[in-house]
């Protein structure tokens, strides 16, 4: 577990220059992570958010404080911690979509921080696709019709019938998430 990106790169560097296979849980705030990765082009392999970005005031952090001080501003000035925590959604999807220009595969895994970010004004907050329809229904998609001619024979061997569109991997051997 590292609290400072530095040291979270500085194990990934250590394990992937030994050769070795480790996930590094980083304490950090995801809307000033991102935007400093991208600055610095490190690029993930695969960027999603597990937020409970759904709800503004219980289930997302605003950056820029720490949780005793978004505990208190929860309490005290929950309109105010909706706001913050609206904008720090919009910069964190911001970020996500510039990684994802760079070349992380990136993808919402229906939190609602694109709705989220779209409503805090980031218009293009869905040029992130979805999970589900990204990965998972391109496994279940069957042609509406036949071609004239042509005979559908269930073969019970579905899923060598068709290719997924795309796949989720990894090229380095590190992760790094953040908790």
């Amino acid at each position: 577990m590292a609290t400072d990106l530095d040291d979270g790169l500085r194990i990934i560097d250590e394990a992937r220059s030994k050769g070795e296979a480790i996930s590094v849980g980083l304490v950090g705030n995801c809307a000033d992570v991102l935007p400093e990765l991208a600055r610095r082009d490190i690029l993930p392999d695969v960027l999603t958010d597990q937020t409970s970005a759904h709800d503004a005031l219980n289930g997302y952090v605003p950056n820029g404080m720490n949780l005793e001080e978004a505990a208190r501003l929860r309490r005290d000035d929950p309109n105010e911690y909706i706001r913050r925590s609206m904008h720090a959604m919009a910069t964190h999807v911001r970020a996500m979509l510039e990684l994802k220009r760079k070349g992380a595969v990136t993808f919402d895994y229906g939190n609602n921080i694109r709705a989220q970010a779209k409503q805090a004004g980031l218009e293009n907050a869905f040029e992130i696709p979805g999970f589900v329809p990204e990965y998972i229904r391109p496994l279940f998609v069957r042609p509406r019709s036949l071609p004239v001619g042509c005979a559908f024979r269930k073969s019970g061997r579905h899923s060598q019938d068709r290719q997924p569109r795309a796949g989720v991997v990894s090229r380095r051997s590190s992760a790094f998430s953040l908790a």
